[in-house]
């Protein structure tokens, strides 16, 4: 389990300092006060950065210079790894435009 402390915490209804966020095996199972993070946890110092849940992006066409309708396993790996470092944990693939075989091409990528 890893304890991400020392942030300020986004919940539903403001934002919070002074709290600790639990997560277990990816995923956020519990928020505590930082007094009483559990002794066994791994400590994530947050450097007074936000902690918040990973975001959801339901609308991308790529990042990085790469866009899914390269339809290649690199670009796919750049979109991914540009979305995880902002913090984005999930992505909806958007492609744009294209004749049928590069869409194919991409949605068998």
């Amino acid at each position: 389990m890893y304890a991400i402390a020392n942030g300020s915490v986004i919940l539903p209804d403001r934002i919070a300092t002074n709290l600790a966020v639990l997560v277990d095996r990816g995923k956020i199972v519990d928020i505590v006060d930082a007094g009483s993070i559990p002794a066994d946890a791994n400590l994530i110092d947050a450097n007074q950065n936000y902690i918040s849940p990973g975001l959801v992006d339901i609308h991308i066409h790529g990042a990085e210079g790469a866009n899914f309708n390269d339809g290649t396993f690199e670009s796919l790996t750049t979109i991914a790894q540009a979305c995880a470092n902002r913090g984005i944990t999930t992505i909806l693939a958007t492609t744009a435009t294209a004749s049928l075989e590069e869409l194919l091409n991409a949605l068998a990528t």
